[in-house]
């Protein structure tokens, strides 16, 4: 039996494991198993809208198990290390043996050679990212706050300090890294 191991589940992971879910349906020697830390797809397009309060988590969230065929082996896991030479995928809890490989790790942010700014950003890549900046935006209007240069005086009383400018953020600061961006 050829063993067929998938190491992520965003979009390009499972519509590459979909595709090759279609692609070997009529082999019977062949077997898929998808490894991922996570057991829900994730539609990460739809984020910013959890952010900002129009859609909650679970409308943008679907059991990974739902997408795949009652076939395909799924292993919630996180992936540690891959051995090319043994051919084995080493996670938290077991090894997984494979003949052929499909990575798909995701993206990255790109921080544009500003990793200091790293600390101060909010992204929103996650579930966990699009809460954080949903209870930033209702910390905000909690407070009053309404406008750019109010929020700027709500951070810089609140949050992380500026990078330069002797940690105080100005409106001149976010607009200027803004356009740099």
């Amino acid at each position: 039996v050829d063993q067929h191991d998938l190491a992520r589940a965003g979009f390009g992971g499972l519509h590459a494991i979909q595709h090759l879910e279609r692609a070997l349906s009529t082999r019977r020697r062949v077997s898929l198993t998808v490894v991922t830390d996570n057991a829900h797809f994730l539609f990460t397009p739809l984020l910013p809208n959890v952010a900002n309060g129009q859609l909650s988590l679970k409308a943008i969230t679907l059991p990974l198990r739902d997408q795949l065929s009652s076939d395909t082996h799924l292993v919630i896991d996180r992936v540690r290390h891959v051995d090319l030479e043994a051919r084995v995928l080493h996670t938290d809890g077991q090894k997984i043996p494979f003949d052929y490989l499909l990575l798909a790790p995701g993206a990255q942010t790109d921080w544009h050679g500003k990793d200091s700014f790293k600390p101060f950003a909010l992204t929103c890549k996650s579930s966990r990212d699009a809460t954080q900046i949903r209870e930033t935006i209702e910390r905000a209007y909690a407070a009053g706050i309404h406008e750019l240069g109010a929020l700027v005086a709500h951070l810089n009383r609140t949050g992380p300090s500026c990078p330069y400018n002797a940690g105080v953020w100005t409106e001149a600061n976010y607009q200027e890294e803004i356009a740099r961006l």
